[in-house]
């Protein structure tokens, strides 16, 4: 039971000027509780995953109060490829580029101006760094666009459908170099602006999504890499959060991103001579996405496949009337 001079500390430290500052390590560490009660849909599995390997790297900003903290804010660290000749001769220009996440309020503290003032002491360290801009997913768009942030990029939302049809398997130690390598060749060939993909990135990536119940899925044409995707299943849902194929781009020229994935076919060739010339086409399974355009340019293709004379769009009615075999 308080006497009355707790309750006097109480109500004077209810009432002291909020401060804003650069937490600490062991401060960022010590603000999970504040997380999970803000972010109460994250699992405690997530969580803890996120304070023990990325929130050590995180720079924290925090409002605190009597001793308390009240508002949080963390910058997560990247390194962006804008397309913009480098001083190396590349065409892609690597710059520093900060993720801002974990932007809460404790519930009693809130419509008190804290995240504003998180947000603006944020930016400005970030711009007297030289950073050119920051980024994040937004809860509420309307939350940040007084802060001049903007939408750049869609990002596809995939339906999971027979994932079990997929012939993927789960990414082994050692080949995060070599998803790193196809990733990056993809992203320069699709976009002007993305984060740098290395065999950190995805050895981080891999943990992140086996703390949501999923992994990182590799499928592999005559032994290299085709595609990937990031799985993850949290409270009953499932989730593809990031994909990539190359035989569109290789084949067709067209820049496109996968939707949901549409059927599975098998082929099996009986042709005596096209057994004998192409035994590893003889028996195989076709594996086929929806896909939308990123671009309407047409580059040139780098990879044409045995039985390929083309590629044309058409009508879907029109589709009938093409000389397939």
């Amino acid at each position: 039971m308080l006497g009355k001079q707790g309750i006097a500390m109480e109500i004077s430290d209810m009432y002291r000027e909020p401060v804003v500052k650069r937490l600490t390590k062991e401060e960022a560490i010590a603000a999970k509780p504040l997380w999970a009660e803000i972010f109460y849909e994250d699992s405690q599995q997530f969580t803890d995953y996120y304070f023990a390997e990325k929130m050590a790297e995180n720079a924290g900003y925090g409002v605190v109060c009597g001793g308390r903290l009240c508002a949080m804010l963390f910058l997560t660290p990247y390194t962006g490829c804008i397309a913009s000749e480098s001083r190396a001769g590349g065409r892609f220009r690597e710059v520093p580029l900060s993720y801002i996440v974990g932007v809460g309020t404790r519930r009693e503290c809130r419509h008190r101006g804290y995240m504003d003032r998180l947000l603006r002491t944020a930016l400005a360290d970030l711009h007297a760094a030289g950073e050119p801009f920051a980024f994040l997913m937004p809860a509420d768009p309307a939350i940040y666009t007084p802060y001049q942030f903007r939408y750049i990029y869609d990002r596809p939302d995939f339906t999971v459908c027979r994932r079990e049809a997929v012939p993927a398997a789960v990414m082994e130690t050692g080949e995060a170099a070599a998803l790193a390598e196809f990733a990056q060749r993809q992203l320069e060939s699709r976009y002007q602006l993305f984060l740098r993909r290395d065999s950190a990135y995805y050895r981080r990536q891999q943990k992140e999504s086996r703390a949501m119940n999923g992994d990182i899925y590799l499928w592999k044409e005559r032994g290299e890499i085709a595609g990937f995707y990031l799985y993850a299943k949290e409270n009953g849902k499932e989730e593809i959060q990031e994909a990539v194929v190359r035989e569109v781009l290789e084949e067709t020229g067209l820049m496109v991103e996968p939707v949901r994935f549409a059927a599975l076919c098998e082929e099996i060739f009986t042709d005596p001579d096209m057994r004998r010339k192409y035994p590893e086409y003889c028996h195989r399974t076709l594996h086929i996405f929806l896909a939308r355009t990123v671009s309407e340019t047409v580059r040139e293709r780098t990879e044409t496949d045995f039985q390929q004379t083309g590629s044309v769009w058409v009508a879907p009615e029109e589709a009938e009337t093409l000389p397939l075999v």
